[in-house]
This record gives C-alpha cells, structure tokens and sequence, in this order.
C-alpha cells in the first residue's frame, strides 16, 4: 500500500516537464478562469454591479503587455476596440469582453491566440521595452476604462457615421505600426463602410445650401406649409434607418480626407501582403477622387510594376514627377521599372525561340535553300530518265514487228490493211504516253512517280499485245 502511495504522488501530468498534479492545479489557479483553451483571466479587481460590455459595444482600455519570461514588449497604453470586429487579436477581445467596466484583470494567453507568427517590433524609446517574437505566449493586464455605443452603423446619423469611420482609421493605424497588415485592412475598409454615401451627401446638402440663400423670401411659406407628420418625425429623430439626418454640408472636406487616406492605406497594407491587384484596385478608387494624389499614383504604380503591368506603371510614375520633379523615391522605382522590362523582354525572346525551336525543330538544322546547281542536275537527270522511257517503248515495238512477220503470209495478207491502221492508233498512243510521262516527271518526288508510270506503260503495251494475238487468232 505504502508503494501505490509513493507512485501517486509521483504521478505527472506532462512527463517530459515533470510537472505534477498539485504544481498543476496550482498553475491553473494562478491563470484563472480559462475562457477557452490557451486563454485565461484572473481578475485582480472586481466591481460586481457595474455593466458587461455587449457584442459590438465600443470599448476603450488600458494594457500592458510582457512575455511569459516577464519581458516588456508594450508599455501601458489605451486603445478602443470595437468588439466582434477583429480589431485585436481574439484572445485579448475575450478578456475584455470577460471583464465589467472598472475592473482589472490578467489575461495569459497562448501565441496561437494573440500576435500568432507576427513579428512585433518596437516602437516606443525605452530600455526595457523588447520586440515581441513570432509565435510567443504572452501575459497582459487588461482595465477596462469605458463603453462606448453599441449602435449598427445603419443606425446612426451622419456625424456618428464620421466619428465610426475616424475610431476604424485610428485602429488601422495602430494595427499596421506593428505589422498587423491583414486586420488593419478590415479596419481600413470598416472605416469606409461607415462613411459610404456621405460624401454624395455632403455635395447634396451644400447645393441645397445655396438654393435655400436664393430662395430667402419664400422660407417662411415653406415652413408653414410643412405637415404635421413632418415636424414629428423631425422632432422624433425619425429617419427610416433609426437615426436623426443632419446638415453635414460642412463635413465634406473632413470626409474626402478620410476616404483618400484610408485608400492609401489600405494599398499600402496589401503591398506588404504582395496582393498587387488589391492593392492596385485601391489605388484606382482614390484616383477617382482625386486624379493628383502622389501616394496613390506611386502605390499603383509600384502594385503594377509587380505584375508586369510596365506601361501601366510607367504612367503613373512620370505622372508624380510632373507633379514633383525632385521625387527621389519615384525615381528609384523607375530605373527599377526600366531594368525589370528588360528582363522581362529577354525571357520574352528566349520563350520564343524555345517555342519556335519545339515546332519547327531544331535550331541547328536550318532548311536548306536548293541552288541553281541542284536545280540543273535534277533536271539532267529527269530527261535521261525520259530518255530511257522511249527506247523502252521503241524495243518492245520491235518485238511486236518480228512477231508479226513469224505469221503466214496468208494470214498477214489478209490483215495487212487492219494491221496497218492498228500500228498507226498503237504509235500514237505510245507517243502520247511517251510525252504525259516526261512530263509527269519533271515534277517533285520524279524518282517515284517515273517507275509507276512505267509500270503502267508496260501493262497498257501487254494488253496491246494479247489483244493482237487475239485478232491474229
């Protein structure tokens, strides 16, 4: 009994760190409650009757981050996050949103759920700050300092519109300083989905402006031709969407600055991502507001070099340098333009000699051009084998004669007439024949088409003869 006692409490969770049950426990109670796996929270001050902060709530804190060695990788900071929208990483959302308003708290969190492979720099002066390396688990003090609105952003008027797309940038901001690329492009692109329309708006609302200062004299019957529902709704804050419509004429230059920066940003992330066309699209929609701005000219332009889009890119970096002559940068992206063009029209050529190499051969072996010389002795050659044709014809025309003359005389006397005339259509014929085929033979490809002509020749002559004998017979 007394050995079983001994192995239990030598019994180990983990054996390669040797840690046992109790040490085990004891870790877990210094973590806290485990929010989910490689998460836990230990609150360090409770406050039981403030509110929860609810999905989608806006929520500012404070942080201080260090690594599992005690390390300080971030010092005390604050920062607002709207929760659900992945504006910090997931394991730090879930510790805020554990934690009430006022109260602190210990999140110890795995890497997998805080900067995961994502190297974070330092930034901030200061002896004790370090960088954070890839794939690190970390401990932070979290303390929840205020919440925000909970508002959807179809809910809200036009001025809270603004000041959502603003928070966004801020966020995107911060999220790109420390190399967060991918979740500041979703703050980027959340801070112009809560100010889509308003710049239409805005435009809308100074025309609207400046018809109402020409029409002063007619305010006053507008105002008191206005109907009762009218005024209510007014009253009421009532716009089909939930919130109060306001006069945002004033707004329009704060709304194209935020639109044109959280385009530039957002192409700025996706270069450092290497997703060119992303990156190129955004370039595209800031042009459209403004056809000057060099951030976009040059981003679009270093996004189109990359693809291979040279002309393209060529554009839009002697676009800035008639704007800035004296861009320094744009002009090192040029001469990189140039040489990559090159390079790029030398593989050109090489893929296609390699190609014309696989269709037509190999490049070693060029057709050879025939020459003058080869031309005569092919046509040497084609009249003596015409030559050779007719003397063929002429001794099997002999044979036929002495064959002829071995007949009784009764017989050839009797026939002379017929004979006579067959010998003139049979010598025409041959003669005919004689001319198609030197003629044939002068052709390409003579050699072949000589013997079969010959061989048709002889059996045209065989049946000549066979039919004679018949008649003779």
């Amino acid at each position: 009994k007394g050995s079983d006692t001994e192995e239990e409490e030598g019994m180990t969770i983990d054996e390669e760190e040797g840690m046992t049950i109790d040490e085990f426990n004891k870790e877990n109670e210094q973590k806290g409650e485990e929010l989910m796996p490689g998460v836990y929270l230990k609150k360090l001050v409770q406050c039981e009757d403030a509110p929860i902060p609810d999905f989608r709530q806006w929520v500012r804190f404070s942080w201080v981050g260090k690594t599992k060695d005690d390390e300080l990788f971030s010092a005390k900071r604050e920062a607002w996050a709207k929760l659900g929208d992945g504006d910090v990483p997931p394991g730090i959302e879930l510790g805020v949103r554990a934690l009430k308003l006022n109260e602190k708290g210990i999140l110890s969190c795995g890497s997998r759920f805080a900067y995961g492979n994502i190297i974070r720099p330092k930034r901030k002066e200061g002896i004790d700050i370090i960088p954070l390396p890839e794939n690190s688990d970390v401990n932070i003090e979290l303390h929840v300092l205020e919440l925000g609105s909970s508002l959807p952003v179809g809910s809200m008027n036009e001025l809270d519109r603004i000041k959502e797309g603003q928070m966004k940038k801020i966020i995107g901001n911060e999220l790109f300083l420390y190399n967060d690329f991918t979740r500041s492009t979703r703050a980027y692109s959340a801070a112009l989905k809560a100010i889509d329309g308003l710049l239409e708006q805005a435009m809308k609302n100074n025309n609207d402006n400046d018809n109402d200062d020409d029409d002063d004299d007619n305010d006053d019957k507008t105002k008191n031709e206005k109907t009762v529902e009218e005024h209510s709704q007014a009253v009421e804050g009532g716009t089909q969407d939930g919130g109060e419509s306001v006069d945002i004429s004033d707004q329009y230059d704060n709304i194209l600055k935020l639109m044109i920066d959280c385009g530039c940003n957002i192409a700025a992330a996706y270069l450092k991502l290497n997703e060119y066309n992303k990156a190129e699209n955004a370039c595209i929609a800031v042009l459209q507001c403004d056809a000057f701005n060099i951030k976009a000219l040059y981003r679009g332009g270093v996004s189109a070099m990359y693809q291979s889009k040279y002309l393209e890119s060529k554009l839009a970096f002697n676009k800035i340098l008639s704007i800035d002559p004296n861009n320094i940068e744009t002009k090192k992206k040029l001469i990189e333009l140039n040489k990559k063009e090159l390079l790029y029209l030398k593989k050109e050529k090489q893929i296609a000699q390699k190609m014309g190499a696989n269709m037509f051969g190999n490049n070693s072996k060029k057709p050879s051009v025939p020459s003058s010389s080869n031309k005569e002795s092919e046509k040497t050659e084609k009249y003596k084998e015409s030559e050779k044709t007719e003397k063929t014809n002429d001794k099997s025309n002999i044979k036929e004669e002495e064959e002829e003359e071995s007949q009784p005389k009764k017989d050839k006397d009797d026939k002379d007439e017929k004979d006579e005339n067959d010998d003139e259509k049979e010598n025409e014929t041959t003669t005919q024949i004689g001319h198609d085929v030197s003629k044939i033979e002068t052709s390409p490809n003579s050699s072949e088409l000589t013997t079969q002509i010959l061989m048709v020749t002889l059996f045209i002559m065989l049946i000549a003869v066979v039919l004679r004998f018949m008649q003779i017979a």
